[in-house]
């Protein structure tokens, strides 16, 4: 017949939407997202008058707070957390990457002392899934250059930058690209000042650039990676120009 039994009494529900389960549905969808929700509880205390209006308060209170600060929170949060976890290009890191990057660590920290070698800390990297590291099928080239990422996101790494307390990001270049690579073959070449980049690298400092990395986008630049594609398309070139010569 159109009413509602509530409290013992009836009253009519056309002008509040609860005549069918799709109008209720809605109206509670409204309710709980705080849309327009001041009409609506002017409309329940015209049509229920003052001897209900405790009832409806309390209701209406429980619902709001489970639904709306509860279970909207609690799905959004889901949401969030499988999208970071998950998506190979989130800006965030979810615990089971740190605990992915704990377990990288201790690969190479064999007893415990929070410091690895700076020469070992591309093999780390490629000890870490993307987005923390590089996998350990890419080509050493591109490991080493995340390394130098790594190295270049730390707020302080050289001793003369510690010693002033500010970054000169220039220097530092200079001193991380003549970095030798310890998996390559070594070559003659001209003696040169001894190396400024620390042998050993902290804990903290490696976590804390690592996020740096994935977060901040212009972290992943490097100085020369104009150079580098350059240099890459070329070998590629001649590498095609190669296969043609064997196909023909």
């Amino acid at each position: 017949d159109g009413t509602l039994r509530l409290v013992g009494s009836y009253w009519f529900v056309t002008r509040v939407r609860f005549r069918t389960i799709n109008k209720a549905m809605s109206t509670l969808f409204i309710a709980a997202t705080a849309n327009n929700w001041i009409a609506l509880r002017d409309i329940y205390e015209k049509e229920l008058g003052p001897v209900l209006r405790g009832p409806l308060v309390i209701f209406w209170l429980v619902y709001v707070l489970a639904i709306r600060y509860l279970f909207l929170n609690v799905c959004t949060m889901i949401f969030i957390y499988k999208y970071e976890s998950t998506s190979p290009v989130q800006p965030w890191i979810a615990m089971e990457q740190v605990e992915e990057f704990l377990d990288a660590w201790q690969t190479f920290d064999v007893y415990g002392t929070g410091r690895i070698r700076t020469k070992y800390l591309s093999r780390m990297l490629r000890l870490l899934q993307p987005p923390l590291g590089m996998a350990a099928d890419v080509p050493q080239l591109l490991a080493d250059r995340h390394a130098k990422r790594i190295l270049m996101a730390m707020p302080l790494l050289l001793p003369s930058e510690v010693a002033a307390k500010r970054a000169d990001l220039a220097e530092r270049w200079r001193e991380v690209k003549a970095l030798a690579d310890p998996h390559a073959r070594k070559t003659p070449r001209k003696p040169r000042a001894p190396p400024q980049v620390p042998k050993f690298l902290e804990f903290d400092a490696v976590l804390k650039a690592v996020h740096k990395v994935v977060i901040f986008s212009e972290m992943q630049a490097l100085p020369d990676d104009a150079q580098f594609v350059e240099r890459r398309e070329f070998a590629q070139a001649k590498l095609d120009i190669l296969k043609l010569g064997v196909y023909r």
